[in-house]
C-alpha cells in the first residue's frame, strides 16, 4: 500500500510537471507572431526579424514616431524573457529618402 502510494504521488508530480510545461509552451508567443500583430495594428514602413554576424535582431520602422514607446512597451509585454534576452530590438522611425 505504501508503494501505491509513492508511484501515485510520483504519477501526479510528472503529470503537473508536464502540464505546466504544455500551458507555458502554449501560453508563449512565437516571435514572428509578435512582430505580425504589430503589423496588423499599427502602419509599418519595414519590419525584419532575423541573425547576422552580430546575432538575432529584431527590426521595426513605424510611419508614426510617437508610437515607437508602445510598439517598445507590446514587444516587452509579448515576448517571453528569454526572447528578450536573444533578440537585440531596434524600433525606429526613419523617414523614407526622397
Amino acid at each position: 500500500m505504501k508503494r501505491q502510494g509513492k508511484l501515485l504521488i510520483i504519477g501526479l508530480t510528472i503529470a503537473m510537471v508536464l502540464g505546466l510545461g504544455v500551458l507555458y509552451m502554449t501560453s508563449s508567443k512565437d516571435v514572428n507572431e509578435v512582430v505580425d500583430e504589430i503589423s496588423e495594428n499599427y502602419e509599418l514602413r519595414g519590419k525584419s526579424v532575423g541573425r547576422d554576424d552580430h546575432g538575432y535582431f529584431i527590426y521595426i520602422n513605424l510611419k508614426n514616431r510617437e508610437e515607437i514607446p508602445e510598439v517598445e512597451k507590446f514587444l516587452q509585454k509579448n515576448l517571453s524573457n528569454k526572447d528578450l534576452k536573444k533578440y537585440k530590438i531596434q524600433v525606429t522611425a526613419i523617414p523614407r529618402e526622397k
